[in-house]
């Protein structure tokens, strides 16, 4: 994809997520972005999978994405830098300080419990289906995409949510919530948890 390819994937991703109704008074990253810094956020992610080989994509048309990360996935300087600096562009420094330290403080997440344990995981770092394509499955063959290669690795699989009908939805796939965070008064994240089981994957 090209800059501009790559902007408005982005910007319907950015559209999938702003438009869902969440539970209650929880905001999740609502709360501190509105749809254009969001896109730029997730822009960063995408700039960053893209260079290390971590970016699918659903369904013929661009029906919707996920970034889906192994031990296998190589680190790349060039699109961790690109990352860094859309991500300052979306939060700009002080709110990016402000969010930085209230998840430091919402207690310790299993990516880094993981890391610290030496213990090799995979996890998917954002999943989206665009509006007019929800319902129709493909959110399900994303998630079997990724429990497949967790279990040809043997792995468990992490990924972070933030809502509670999405955890609901996760957990009718098979994964576990494991951990609540509360980041703030708005904004609560859950932790959702697939062990690898080897030898069965397809």
């Amino acid at each position: 994809m090209n800059s501009a390819q790559i902007e408005t994937e982005c910007r319907r991703m950015a559209d999938s997520y702003l438009d869902y109704e969440m539970t209650g008074s929880n905001l999740g990253m609502c709360e501190h972005l509105d749809r254009e810094h969001l896109t730029r956020l997730i822009r960063g992610y995408f700039e960053l999978a893209i260079r290390n080989g971590s970016l699918y994509c659903a369904g013929g048309n661009k029906e919707g994405y996920f970034i889906f990360e192994t031990p296998e996935t190589k680190r790349n300087l060039s699109g961790s830098l690109l990352q860094a600096r859309w991500m300052l562009s979306a939060f700009g420094l002080k709110k990016g300080i402000r969010y930085i330290k209230e998840i430091m403080d919402s207690g310790p997440y299993l990516a880094s419990e993981f890391r610290r344990q030496k213990k090799p995981f995979t996890r998917i770092e954002f999943i989206a289906v665009v509006k007019e394509h929800q319902g129709q499955g493909h959110m399900r063959r994303m998630m079997e995409h990724a429990f497949a290669e967790s279990d040809r690795l043997g792995l468990p699989l992490i990924l972070t949510t933030d809502d509670e009908k999405k955890v609901q939805l996760y957990e009718h796939f098979g994964m576990k919530m494991v951990r609540e965070h509360s980041v703030s008064e708005r904004a609560i994240y859950y932790e959702m948890l697939r062990e690898g089981h080897k030898g069965q994957a397809a």
